[in-house]
């Protein structure tokens, strides 16, 4: 900890007089570098306890939470900032919430006060997640709230985001999503030309619904019949690379073709997009595949 004194004078009236520091500025707690470095943490997507440990570490001090937090949202208060760096890979997503909206009116409560009445509203939360090779850590390249999910809605974000130099001349190599209809209509209009990935996820959860179950099994004996497919089908994922896993997925269906038809259909609709992760995989071997497969493992609820 460095301590300052710092002048104080004082007008022949006996006020106070203000004299401005190009060291130091009024109420600063940390120098510019280390601002710095709270902007490139912020793109790898560290936490704010990560940077307060690894400001610790290097430079010997103990900077708050609330401190870190006011620097990594100043950098950040302008949409139109353009991006430090373009990551490789995009994920995109749509989280749905409920908020109270004000209604206008006002109502009395148990002791006669007058209390504004909200009603509930979904609105979904639109968010565009950057993804490096060299940090297993995602961050928030951008946000926007809307009322669905359609071509106009995810057009919006894309496009402010195109404006801040996220395109595939920088480097942008991927995007995973779901599979939204609005989301691919946007996708085809702004980057035509960027691979993309869908869900492996959602992928196995609608092949799960399309096998088709003999009526003389039990629930337990379908379950496992279920899973054993589900298990041959996610060893295609698992494959060296596209070509190995195009070939499992060739044997599979032509095994299956005729008890499994609507099994098999799914599965085979959109394959391009479904291993557009194995091209980045040769760039990048070493970045883990839960990572770049999947639009629900950045939350940590699970990894495909």
């Amino acid at each position: 900890m460095l301590r300052f004194w710092l002048p104080r004078l004082r007008c022949q009236c006996h006020g106070s007089v203000r004299i401005p520091f190009s060291i130091l500025k009024p109420y600063q707690q940390i120098w510019e570098d280390v601002t710095e470095q709270i902007g490139r943490w912020a793109d790898l997507g560290l936490s704010l306890r990560q940077m307060q440990a690894e400001i610790g570490e290097q430079m010997g001090a103990q900077v708050g939470l609330r401190t870190l937090n006011q620097e990594a949202q100043a950098l950040r208060m302008s949409p139109d900032l353009e991006l430090t760096r373009c990551p490789p890979v995009v994920m995109l997503d749509a989280i749905w919430m409920t908020l109270l909206a004000d209604t206008g009116q006002t109502k009395a409560d148990s002791r006669q006060r007058q209390r504004p009445v909200k009603a509930r509203r979904k609105v979904c939360v639109l968010v565009a997640l950057g993804l490096y090779p060299q940090s297993r850590r995602w961050g928030i390249l951008g946000w926007q709230l809307a009322e669905d999910e359609s071509r106009k809605s995810w057009q919006s974000l894309l496009l402010g985001l195109a404006q801040r130099k996220l395109h595939r001349q920088r480097g942008l190599e991927l995007f995973i999503h779901d599979g939204s209809k609005g989301l691919i209509a946007a996708l085809n209009y702004l980057h035509p030309h960027v691979r993309r990935q869908r869900c492996i996820f959602h992928k196995l959860r609608n092949l799960w619904q399309r096998i088709q179950v003999a009526e003389s099994l039990t629930s337990q004996q379908a379950r496992q019949f279920k899973r054993r497919l589900l298990q041959a089908i996610r060893a295609i994922f698992e494959a060296k690379d596209n070509r190995q896993a195009t070939e499992l997925q060739q044997a599979f269906c032509k095994d299956f073709a005729h008890t499994q038809p609507d099994l098999v259909a799914t599965l085979q609709r959109d394959w391009p997009e479904t291993i557009a992760f194995f091209r980045v995989l040769q760039r990048y071997p070493k970045w883990p595949r839960s990572a770049l497969r999947s639009t629900v493992s950045w939350n940590g609820s699970i990894a495909c």
